[in-house]
């Protein structure tokens, strides 16, 4: 599906490298194409290569990306496959990314979570990396959010693309490549689509140019007002004495225009002073206050293909200098189209998190110290493109735009209703109690720790003196959650739980085991305390996360008595050589005491030693035949107390 709003998204960076020396005229210029963006000519001029039998790494590259910036994933699925094929697959790890965009986009979703798990293993330093792993990856659950956003058509879409609808008064404003026979409509290279102007609608009425000041033979596009309607700011194309002005690699960049609307007539149209020739900023949108005007921009300092920055207006009008608003918001991917509501919550388009495929929408609050950004769901966002969201003041109905399946235009405008406000302080309760498991009594003041599955701390708490606790939790971070629980004299103890449904947890138990009393010299504590074996990897003495919740029983254990000391003996099956038996299980061993030491356990409290075959416990040794059962029985470790 071909749209027009990739224009506006500020895909002005090139993916990849340029072409080695002694290529073809033709891959010549189908390159000088795709560097001035001229992407359907650059697609057809790879294609007829293709058709001709030359293929390399580089033309697939450029044909998966030609295709990708002009939204038109499945052509871009179906290069980027190809790439994948070649000897040595896809190796970088913004073409992982970016297939796997395109599968989602297709609804293959099983092999974009093979992809995107590829792409998170080698992409550690990039910041959409982090994102996907702190939200637990491609396994991140995006909301239905039918009970917030009910779908309505909008009758004055075209077989153009429609998009970027705002708020005028009682107008909706819009930005459309729509063809209205009024004025000669030039097409753009990118796409061959007519170029953009700025319509607008009222009710019960048609579709009209919003004014013929405002729109020009350039695009015009992306359009905010202040409050009181007298004053407009929107996109343009860059332009000087009615030409376009272009850089030193003839890139004609964007700027934002300010005018204002006096005796009813557009007038003293001003560029942004802090635009520039070598890089584009568009999309604004104001805060509520109008004190700060917020866009999308590739200007320098931009972490991915395009931005969220924010300026400060002044109240003589001037402005500040612009702030990208840093990786909390932004990532190496686009982020675009910013809309600020009347709470102060950011909404904008990004491709590079957690979504379903395409550009999706989030929004988050502009004022938390720590901001939670959150995909709208379903029915806002789809398989495709969805950005350009508008809110109105009283906070019950907007609009977005769409190129997904269904539509009239390459883009088109959906209103909506907001059944309820779309709060991102949303909570939800999780109450319970602690009990000792050998006599059913609640046990007061027990600490207690929230955390992610990763580990990230939510939060600690303790419960009260009859022994219960009541939190209340975001239902709006991940669902999954681990309470731990830990008190003197007890074994520690830990339960995970899910918050799902918007339904509150209630009663939540937690059962917490006395530690016995201190034992005897001679006593084996992985008897004292029933341990479960304590496993090692085949060949490894490495603490395995199963080992490690054993170990912290016996660390438990040293915690509360710490006159004891024990002496960490290590044995192993006959199986395998005698000598190297020796060698692996005092590794074992010391391995173990290492683990207690590095948690908090004095080194000189501890001894550790591997006996190998010496110490079996049955008949099973050298040259007798025992079965795996009986072998396993050998295989322990033992914690005896000397002191």
């Amino acid at each position: 599906m071909k749209t027009t709003k990739h224009i506006f998204l500020f895909i002005y960076f090139l993916w990849c490298s340029f072409l080695a020396l002694g290529q073809s005229q033709k891959e010549k210029e189908a390159l000088e194409k795709f560097d001035n963006y001229q992407y359907i000519n650059a697609i057809e001029t790879y294609e007829a290569l293709v058709e001709k039998g030359l293929s390399s790494r580089v033309i697939f590259q450029k044909l998966g990306d030609a295709n990708y910036l002009n939204g038109q994933y499945t052509e871009a699925a179906k290069w980027y496959k190809k790439l994948s094929e070649l000897p040595n697959g896809i190796n970088e790890p913004q073409y992982l990314y970016k297939y796997a965009q395109t599968l989602k986009s297709l609804e293959d979703y099983d092999a974009s979570k093979r992809l995107m798990n590829l792409y998170l293993q080698q992409a550690d330093t990039e910041q959409r990396a982090a994102t996907f792993k702190s939200l637990e990856g491609v396994n991140f659950e995006i909301k239905n959010n039918e009970e917030y956003f009910q779908l309505k058509s909008f009758e004055h879409n075209s077989s153009y693309s429609d998009f970027s609808p705002t708020l005028w008064n009682e107008t909706i404003v819009f930005s459309s490549s729509r063809d209205t026979g009024t004025v000669i409509k030039k097409i753009h290279e990118w796409n061959k689509n007519p170029f953009l102007n700025l319509y607008k609608v009222q009710k019960n009425s048609s579709s009209e140019e919003l004014s013929e000041e405002l729109n020009s033979f350039a695009h015009e596009s992306s359009a905010t007002f202040t409050k009181d309607g007298k004053t407009i700011y929107f996109t343009r194309n860059n332009v000087k004495d009615g030409r376009l002005v272009r850089d030193s690699a003839g890139i004609n960049h964007l700027k934002i225009i300010r005018a204002e609307f006096i005796e009813n007539k557009w007038t003293n149209f001003e560029e942004l002073p802090f635009g520039g020739d070598s890089y584009s900023i568009a999309n604004p949108a104001l805060n509520p206050q109008e004190n700060k005007l917020f866009f999308a921009s590739n200007m320098p300092g931009t972490f991915g293909l395009s931005d969220i920055y924010v300026v400060t207006i002044n109240a003589d009008g001037s402005f500040g200098t612009p702030q990208n608003l840093g990786p909390d918001f932004n990532t190496e991917g686009r982020e675009t189209f910013p809309f600020i509501d009347a709470n102060n919550q950011l909404f904008f388009a990004s491709d590079g998190r957690p979504g379903l495929g395409g550009l999706d929408i989030y929004v988050t609050k502009l004022e938390s110290s720590k901001p939670m950004v959150q995909n709208l769901g379903t029915p806002i966002n789809s398989s495709q493109d969805d950005f350009s969201i508008v809110i109105n003041k009283l906070g019950t109905a907007g609009y977005f735009a769409s190129n997904r399946e269904g539509g009239k235009g390459g883009d088109d405008i959906y209103a909506f209703d907001l059944l309820k406000p779309f709060n991102l302080d949303c909570n939800l309760n999780v109450s319970g109690y602690t009990i000792n498991i050998e006599n059913g009594t609640l046990i007061q003041d027990v600490n207690l720790t929230i955390v992610n599955r990763d580990g990230s701390l939510i939060k600690s708490t303790a419960t009260n003196s009859s022994g219960e606790f009541l939190e209340s939790l975001s239902c709006n971070t991940t669902k999954r959650f681990i309470i731990r629980a830990s008190k003197e004299g007890f074994e520690p103890t830990e339960k995970s739980f899910d918050l799902k449904d918007g339904l509150s947890i209630e009663n939540l138990e937690l059962e917490l085991k006395p530690i016995p009393a201190p034992a005897e010299v001679g006593t084996d504590l992985a008897v004292l305390l029933q341990l479960n074996p304590i496993y090692f990897d085949t060949n490894k003495a490495t603490i395995r996360p199963d080992a490690a919740e054993e170990l912290n029983k016996v660390l438990a254990y040293m915690v509360d008595f710490p006159e004891v000391k024990i002496e960490i003996r290590s044995h192993t099956d006959s199986r395998g050589r005698d000598s190297y038996n020796l060698e692996l299980s005092d590794r074992r061993a010391k391995s173990t005491g290492q683990y207690l030491i590095d948690n908090g356990i004095a080194p000189e409290r501890i001894t550790a030693e591997g006996f190998g075959e010496k110490k079996l416990l049955n008949r099973c040794a050298n040259g007798v035949q025992c079965s795996k059962e009986e072998h396993e029985l050998n295989r322990r470790s033992e914690f005896i107390i000397v002191q």
